[in-house]
């Protein structure tokens, strides 16, 4: 605009120019203007300059407006972008605020389940103890009434209480997502076809029933004893919401769930999934009871009719399973329960047919149990079908029964958790000195046995409480998928061990046992000295250091008393190599460095005395 108007003004001025000079020129041609040329030139060139003036100052005036205008309507875009802006900024504020208050809500939530997860699985541990005794006394006492005896049907009833109380302490580790779970690849298709014909004898005449199983195969990796749960626990839900009567639809379907972006911010493809609902129309929730209807023992429902543990346990299961449940609901409009699994490309396997019953066999196995009720039903159990048992309360005790019993080990019977050492490395120890098979029992679940090293979800695990037949099948399924221990060898000599330290020489002597050698122990010089004196020995084992007599004194005197006994030296004290060196100037026929492995011990040994033959 500034452009035309100065345009403009330059083609005004130069036309008026123009005009002025040939103004000019007329009135000095002019013979009757009675005015001199000088005066007409003077009058002309101050108008023009007036107009010039008047012309600039519309130029400016016009220019000024304008440029005010510009200003005005800048300022005005500038606030309306501004308050755009603040309105953008203040609702990105509320919705981050929203997603804070709901994040912080998850966690409140998920803190709470954690506490109460914790709290659940150290009741159901130290409840399965006692559930293990009254279950399996129980069924010890049946086994020795008869059908008529009055007391059967006391006893009856003591077996199923305590099986119903099984069955909560399972719920509340599921609750806790503890529970040891056994997935297989299973067709949920299948499963909701198969329930679907035992639901109406459930859910009563006055509520039909619609089963939809999908199009596609809906294969997951899940229990199928713990998805038959959930699906009962939601069917039994709906039921109770539709006290009038109504439909309840369980359906299947194969979806894709979309996958977080990689980190890079890549887009990830969708991952496959099979969508399982439950939907019933009943009297719904709104949505204080939407929010916390998985919270363990909330219920909706009448005092005596519900524990509000059934939707706490399919969240705990679901969880478990790698999946996610959501509900949705509308007070008056119904309830849908969703929960999304991921899909297995694995085939379903065959349904496995009926076990037999457990055979019992004449083996030798090593029971290691804290809780004394516990281990007695164990021995009990296992002698009924023909085991020979050995009882330890604890590791040092087993260590002392392994070590005293002649004869083969064939099982460690081991619950995880002891006072001391446990399981795991119990385990380590009797299997380093006998080749035996192992079984581990738990009342804690998954979670907090597995991470004990040595152990995975292969390692064979019994969990509590359990009855004589579980415990009959698990012990002979170990056995006959172990090999078997080799018998003892020949004897290949006697060995005189001398060490101060009654750990260090009871391993060594086991060690030496299971090699096919006869072991006798002393704790100092003084006792091998008068050992040696009544029992001859093939070869001496002898510690550097020890009390009352130590290892270089001992080993001059045996020197000197029994030449053509070799004595071999061991030691793990700073500076052993050095007694190491004196005993070999003093005849030491060979050394050993503390620690020391087995096949090391018994290459030593044997060579010690094939050169001594």
């Amino acid at each position: 605009m500034a452009l035309i108007i100065g345009g403009i003004y330059v083609l005004v001025g130069g036309l008026w120019i123009r005009f002025s000079d040939w103004l000019l020129e007329l009135f000095v041609a002019s013979p009757a203007g009675g005015r001199t040329a000088v005066q007409e030139l003077t009058r002309l060139q101050t108008l023009k300059g007036w107009v010039f003036i008047a012309l600039t100052g519309v130029m400016l005036y016009v220019l000024i407006r304008r440029s005010v205008a510009a200003v005005r309507m800048a300022d005005r875009r500038a606030e309306a972008a501004r308050t755009a802006s603040e309105e953008h900024v203040a609702e990105q504020e509320r919705r981050l605020a929203a997603e804070r208050a709901g994040l912080e809500e998850q966690l409140r939530q998920a803190q709470k389940m954690e506490a109460l997860g914790r709290l659940a699985g150290g009741v159901a541990h130290d409840f399965n103890n006692v559930l293990t005794a009254i279950s399996g006394y129980s069924e010890l006492a049946l086994a020795r009434v008869s059908s008529h005896d009055a007391l059967r049907h006391d006893l009856e009833c003591i077996r199923r209480s305590s099986d119903r109380a099984s069955s909560l302490t399972r719920q509340l580790l599921t609750l806790s997502r503890k529970q040891m779970l056994q997935p297989r690849p299973m067709d949920l298709n299948a499963v909701v076809i198969d329930l679907g014909r035992m639901l109406p004898r459930l859910l009563g005449e006055d509520i039909e029933l619609v089963v939809l199983p999908g199009a596609h195969p809906a294969v997951v990796r899940a229990d199928p004893g713990q998805v038959e749960q959930v699906l009962l626990n939601l069917c039994i839900n709906a039921r109770d919401a539709m006290p009038r009567g109504g439909k309840l639809t369980i359906e299947t379907a194969n979806v894709q769930r979309p996958a977080p972006r990689g980190e890079d911010g890549a887009p990830v493809p969708a991952v496959p999934c099979v969508m399982l609902s439950v939907g019933d129309t009943g009297i719904g929730m709104d949505a204080a009871t939407r929010a916390r209807v998985f919270e363990p023992f909330f219920t909706t429902k009448e005092a005596g009719k519900g524990t509000g543990l059934g939707l706490s346990t399919v969240y705990g299961i679901v969880q478990q399973s790698g999946g996610t449940i959501s509900c949705e609901s509308t007070p008056g409009c119904g309830t849908w329960f969703r929960i999304v699994l991921p899909l297995s490309a694995a085939a379903t396997p065959p349904e496995a047919d009926a076990l037999p019953a457990p055979e019992g066999g004449s083996e030798t196995i090593l029971v290691v149990e804290d809780d004394a009720t516990v281990r007695e039903l164990a021995r009990r159990f296992l002698e009924g079908y023909g085991y020979r048992v050995l009882a330890a309360r604890d590791a040092s005790q087993a260590l002392e029964l392994c070590g005293r019993h002649e004869g083969r080990l064939d099982m460690l019977l081991t619950d995880v958790v002891l006072p001391g050492v446990n399981g795991p490395e119990l385990a380590r120890r009797i299997t380093a000195l006998r080749p035996a098979a192992v079984l581990y029992m738990s009342g804690h679940s998954d979670v907090e046995v597995v991470p004990h090293e040595g152990l995975n979800g292969n390692t064979p695990l019994l969990i509590k409480p359990f009855s004589a037949l579980d415990l009959a099948r698990k012990v002979r399924q170990v056995l006959d998928g172990s090999p078997r221990p080799a018998e003892a060898p020949d004897r290949q000599g006697t060995i005189l061990v001398v060490d101060d330290d009654p750990e260090v020489g009871d391993a060594v002597r086991e060690l030496l046992k299971a090699a096919g050698f006869d072991v006798l122990q002393a704790r100092n010089g003084n006792q091998a000295i008068e050992i040696l004196g009544t029992r001859p020995c093939d070869a001496v084992l002898c510690d550097m250091l020890m009390p009352d007599k130590e290892g270089i004194e001992t080993c001059t005197e045996l020197r000197r008393r029994f030449p053509a006994l070799p004595v071999i030296a061991m030691s793990g004290a700073a500076g052993g190599d050095n007694y190491m060196r004196i005993a070999e100037r003093l005849g030491a026929a060979a050394s050993l460095t503390k620690p020391f492995g087995g096949g090391e011990l018994v290459a030593a040994v044997s060579s010690v005395l094939q050169r001594a033959s």
